[in-house]
């Protein structure tokens, strides 16, 4: 009997911290977040499916997968088109796609989307107006 109730409970907890994920994943998708550091000139966005993320970093499109635990994310197989751009937007993409593959949590505070990389670094995102990215 000990150890079927230990199995249910250990079932019932498997299943909240599933939940919790999955909570928190739908909290991030079917968003558009801009980054607040973005000019008029340099705009870079992310939004999230289920397991994907996907956004427009200044100059291309870009894509890749994630992975949430917690406060935990990481952010992989990040991949982009391949146009070329003024310098000044091409070199801010690449620093914000390098920036990416550094970033291991993250939080949500209303609109606002936190990512913080392994060295300290934050990348700050508002949430996107709708009428934003309607075209």
């Amino acid at each position: 009997m000990k150890k079927i109730l230990f199995g249910l409970l250990l079932i019932f907890a498997f299943m909240g911290c599933s939940n919790l994920n999955s909570k928190t994943t739908e909290s991030l998708t079917g968003k558009e977040y801009v980054l607040t550091t973005s000019t008029k000139d340099v705009k870079i966005t992310i939004n999230f499916a289920e397991e994907n993320f996907f956004g427009f970093s200044g100059v291309n499109n870009y894509f890749g997968k994630y992975t949430i635990s917690g406060d935990k994310i990481k952010l992989s197989h990040v991949g982009s088109t391949l146009m070329a751009g003024p310098r000044e937007a091409m070199e801010k993409e690449f620093e914000y796609i390098s920036t990416l593959d550094k970033v291991e949590k993250y939080q949500v505070e209303k609109n606002t989307l936190i990512f913080t990389t392994t060295t300290g670094q934050q990348l700050i995102f508002k949430e996107a107006e709708k009428s934003q990215f309607k075209k």
